[in-house]
């Protein structure tokens, strides 16, 4: 049920970053998207904070940039094009999430979730091919 109502919001999300880009850049929509997330993450974060180590700052402020790029490419992508081709494109991260939680962290990814990624990355070739296919000819 979570993963569920993950998928909905982050349609949800999508959705309004395409209608909002129309009026808004996509600098001003990560600013806001991070002054409202990151106090929201503060509280739980308080809860289980530790000091982190050097190696886990470096980690962090690398997240974050590469997080922040992400979202301001993301949001640019949502303004120019159509949501319903771009939404599965972001599940890209998937694949590259598990390949550095095994390179950082060690962390073995279940089969089921490399047979998802398949299924997305088959799925996001089938619609970029019908896509083009639709397309007209100049």
């Amino acid at each position: 049920m979570l993963a569920l109502l993950s998928a909905v919001l982050m349609a949800t999300i999508q959705l309004m970053l395409k209608y909002m880009g129309a009026t808004e850049t996509s600098d001003t929509l990560v600013a806001w998207n991070l002054i409202a997330t990151v106090p929201i993450a503060l509280v739980p974060a308080i809860l289980f904070w530790s000091t982190p180590t050097p190696t886990q700052w470096l980690l962090l402020a690398a997240q974050g940039a590469i997080g922040a790029l992400n979202q301001i490419m993301a949001t640019q992508a949502f303004r120019l094009g159509d949501a319903s081709l771009i939404a599965p494109i972001d599940f890209l991260r998937l694949p590259f999430v598990a390949f550095a939680g095994y390179a950082i962290f060690g962390e073995v990814v279940e089969n089921t979730t490399w047979i998802g990624a398949g299924v997305i990355i088959v799925s996001i070739g089938l619609m970029a091919l019908s896509s083009r296919q639709r397309a007209p000819t100049t």
